[in-house]
């Protein structure tokens, strides 16, 4: 997209700002946002919002290194954690509460939309170990498929399209 797509707006706020602020407004114990690639800017267009910053230094593998630093920064008190991603500017607070609500320390919980799995997905604290072991561009992806016993889907009634092209960030705007 030739420039980073957090930092790209749709309306008066960036993508990532939309994202962190749903996951602020439900109410999380704790919001963490890895950084990587331009990590000082992104850093600064979330100044005063109530996050934690996490520096993930192994950003060009792809999205398991995020999840791997994400998983890091869970406190060892969490029971579960929610993975939220910036290029979904769709998600809501009611949204996150409603699959937040859905997890147990055993479960994974995931999106769906129109009968379809998506992100996000709650993992709960049985998970963590394998999330500290992800790699490539899969992300969690690769434990839900091993795991579908665990799995639990919940339908949303939210817009959880991924941005991923110039006409996608036009269809939201």
């Amino acid at each position: 997209m030739g420039q980073p797509k957090q930092l790209m707006r749709i309306g008066s706020q960036t993508m990532l700002e939309r994202v962190v602020d749903a996951a602020v407004d439900a109410g999380l114990g704790e919001v963490h946002v890895v950084l990587g690639y331009r990590a000082e800017a992104i850093r600064a267009s979330l100044a005063g919002r109530p996050v934690h910053f996490t520096l993930n230094t192994a950003y060009q593998e792809g999205l398991g290194s995020s999840v791997r630093a994400g998983a890091a920064a869970l406190s060892p008190d969490a029971d579960a954690a929610i993975f939220l991603l910036a290029d979904q500017p769709g998600i809501t607070s009611a949204a996150i509460r409603q699959l937040i609500a859905r997890g147990t320390p055993q479960n994974i919980v995931c999106a769906s939309v129109g009968g379809r799995r998506t992100s996000p997905a709650v993992f709960g604290r049985r998970w963590f170990g394998e999330l500290a072991k992800v790699s490539g561009d899969m992300g969690g992806r690769a434990i839900i498929e091993a795991h579908p016993e665990a799995v639990v889907l919940v339908e949303l009634e939210a817009d959880l399209r991924d941005v991923d092209t110039p006409e996608d960030l036009a269809a939201l705007s």
